[in-house]
């Protein structure tokens, strides 16, 4: 006879008496013994606690804020000398000069900051020269220096654009050997 209630007893036999049914999470069960459980229950009730005191520190931080502007608050109402500062603005402000504006991201350059010089009958002022007439002007200042012998007084490397040159008397060596 197994019973089957406090009062009642029915025909039957007892199977797997020890194993009980735990829930894993998510709608996952498992078997196991009741010495399993209960070390599963107390697992999840130290978690419990963990989370408990780990509120009561966040309540205690909130309870400090909160004293804290309480007694903020007692402060400015016990002096009363305090007194906002309030100041109008004008609408009619001037602003002095030319006020800047904004130009698109992907606008073009107005055409008429461009400067074109208009040459009269196809002939140049003599204060332009063109790209062969200073290079040529360079050297001939370069062979002067060398006649003065500034380039030895000077470092033996120059850097110009970003690359290393070498001055003319270097290759002139470079040359020879």
């Amino acid at each position: 006879m197994v019973p089957f209630g406090p009062l009642a007893f029915m025909p039957g036999k007892l199977v797997h008496t020890n194993e009980v049914t735990v829930l894993l999470g998510d709608n996952w069960f498992a078997k196991c013994s009741a010495k399993q459980a209960v070390g599963l229950v107390e697992h999840r009730k130290e978690h419990v606690r963990k989370t408990i005191d780990d509120f009561k520190k966040v309540l205690k931080n909130f309870e400090s804020r909160v004293e804290f502007t309480e007694d903020l608050q007692k402060m400015s109402d016990a002096a009363g000398d305090f007194v906002d500062i309030r100041e109008e603005i004008k609408s009619d402000f001037e602003f002095k000069g030319k006020q800047r504006i904004a130009h698109k991201p992907h606008s073009k350059p107005k055409t008429s900051d461009i400067f074109e010089a208009d040459f009269e009958n196809g002939v140049k002022p003599k204060d332009t020269f063109d790209a062969d007439e200073l290079w040529a002007r360079l050297e001939e200042l370069e062979r002067q220096e060398e006649l003065l012998g500034e380039l030895e007084s000077k470092p033996d490397t120059v850097i110009a654009n970003g690359e290393d040159r070498v001055s003319s008397e270097e290759e002139k060596e470079g040359a020879d050997t």
